[in-house]
């Protein structure tokens, strides 16, 4: 597979003429992938974790700085969690882009999409996410499935900021085809992602688009989906 820095546009002549062909060694292998960081540990937030705020106190902003991102989260809520399973651990969480910091107090370019719960270890920690990455105008077609109970997508972003994948056609998943996790401002559109080798959801086995574990702010558009388990899913 291909693994993307920062500042990186991967840009075929258009999905007819420039194809790329992946013949993993195992069904957890990822065709593409772009992935950054978290920076360190987490730090108790203390108040403003309510749906609509821009604004958190933290008991702790060490590496917490302004144009920096950073990721909210809580531990899951035995009320609403009924059925427990360690993939779906601290599902509720943002990745949040910092616009200042003074004192204790810091401010977030966009607002809380949901409230906390006090009573549930909000925390928030640092990242260090890959940035302005973007696959455009290419075929990705992966050849073979080898056996094992992994579920590797064609193209994955993980802990990344302001990247977008366009124009790309994706041939045979083995999970889902693009995987959005842990990131935001993450654009795909004009894109054709059809079929996968099996279908039985199993990490994500069959899936088109995912957006998962506290990724936002993620525009999906104008994408055609073929023969998938299902188009698009967020999960977490």
């Amino acid at each position: 597979g291909l693994s993307l820095p920062s500042g990186v546009t991967l840009r075929g002549a258009g999905a007819t003429l420039t194809q790329l062909r992946f013949a993993l060694p195992n069904s957890g292998s990822t065709c593409i992938n772009a992935s950054g960081a978290a920076t360190g540990p987490y730090r108790a937030v203390t108040s403003g974790y309510t749906q609509g705020s821009s604004m958190l106190s933290v008991a702790d902003t060490a590496g917490l700085r302004p144009g920096h991102f950073a990721e909210l989260v809580q531990d899951n809520n035995s009320t609403w969690d009924t059925e427990p399973i360690s993939w779906a651990n601290d599902s509720k969480g943002q990745i949040v882009r910092i616009t200042a910091v003074s004192g204790n107090t810091i401010w977030l370019r966009y607002p809380l999409r949901t409230n906390y719960d006090a009573t549930h270890n909000v925390r928030i920690r640092p990242i260090a996410p890959v940035k302005n990455i973007s696959v455009e105008c290419l075929h990705i077609e992966r050849t073979s499935d080898a056996t094992g109970s992994g579920g590797g997508n064609n193209i994955a972003f993980t802990y990344a900021v302001n990247c977008r994948i366009s124009g790309v056609r994706s041939n045979k998943s083995v999970g889902a085809h693009f995987f959005l996790f842990q990131s935001s401002d993450i654009e795909v559109k004009g894109c054709y992602l059809h079929d996968a080798f099996t279908y039985d959801g199993t990490s994500t086995r069959g899936y088109g688009v995912v957006i998962g574990a506290h990724a936002g702010q993620c525009l999906i558009v104008n994408n055609i989906f073929r023969h998938l388990r299902h188009a698009m899913m967020v999960k977490q």
